[in-house]
């Protein structure tokens, strides 16, 4: 609980002054905070910023968030051997999607 209390202090400081940059910081801290609390491999950190970047593009570089997230709960969902996986993942995009039209 303390973790995810730290993830979301960091994130909204540097939310605060959004740029590029600050996107990436923040995805790389996320990165590394869900990687030592669930236990994700340098292997399957590759993977998170490959999501992450993926999201930044189709989405805005502040959606590269929600890409690790989702891509955390592919990992974890794969690695406990859940079948839909694909549905999860279209499920997660388009709750961003939509949120992302509401906001505009």
């Amino acid at each position: 609980m303390q973790d995810t209390k730290e993830i979301v202090r960091v994130a909204n400081g540097l939310f605060q002054k959004p740029d590029e940059n600050n996107f990436w910081i923040c995805s790389e801290y996320i990165i590394e905070r869900l990687g030592s609390m669930v236990g994700i491999d340098q292997e399957e950190k590759i993977n998170l910023r490959k999501i992450a970047s993926i999201f930044g593009m189709g989405l805005g570089d502040g959606q590269s968030i929600c890409g690790i997230i989702l891509g955390c709960l592919i990992i974890l969902s794969k690695r406990y051997g859940r079948d839909n996986v694909h549905e999860d993942r279209f499920q997660i995009y388009n709750r961003v999607v939509s949120c992302k039209e509401k906001n505009n």
